[in-house]
């Protein structure tokens, strides 16, 4: 990700250098004439062509900041849930999660909820812990929104 951004970067620069070139040459080529008819040929090449690269330079550095905050927030959000490891800053030290037999009496815990472990919120996340229905209602965690394991955890 380090390369594109830095690519995208000087990518942004390069297409706002050409801009500001090519209103340059409009300009010097527009000053060379004295009546409207010969500048304006070089208002429409140059100047308009010269705006549409600065845009566009703007544009792709603008949107690389952006990804690149989304990122920095995405890994520090990952910190903050205590998921272990950022997603984009390495790899996880902590084991994922795999298959675990859904059969009623296991629960995927994280910080916030207890999940199924059939649960798409917890598939292929680390840090995560396999409770019993009664170390679930010992710990006093809220029921995931998504798979909803209310039901099961009444029968226990």
């Amino acid at each position: 990700m380090r390369t594109w951004a830095k690519s995208s970067l000087y990518l942004a620069v390069g297409l706002v250098v050409v801009g500001f070139g090519l209103i340059f040459l409009a300009w010097n080529g527009a000053a060379s004439k004295d009546f409207i008819q010969g500048q304006f040929p070089y208002v429409l090449s140059g100047g308009v062509t010269g705006l549409a690269f600065i845009l566009c330079g703007l544009t792709l550095a603008a949107t690389q900041s952006f990804r690149r905050d989304i990122l920095t927030l995405q890994d520090r959000l990952e910190e903050l849930l205590g998921g272990g490891a950022p997603v984009h800053g390495g790899g996880s030290t902590q084991p994922t999660l795999t298959a675990v037999p859904d059969d009623g009496n296991l629960f995927v815990a994280t910080a916030a909820a207890y999940h199924l472990s059939s649960c798409r919120t917890v598939q292929g996340r680390s840090g995560l812990e396999l409770l019993s229905a009664d170390d679930v209602a010992s710990r006093d965690l809220p029921p995931c929104r998504v798979c909803n394991p209310v039901a099961r955890t009444a029968s226990a």
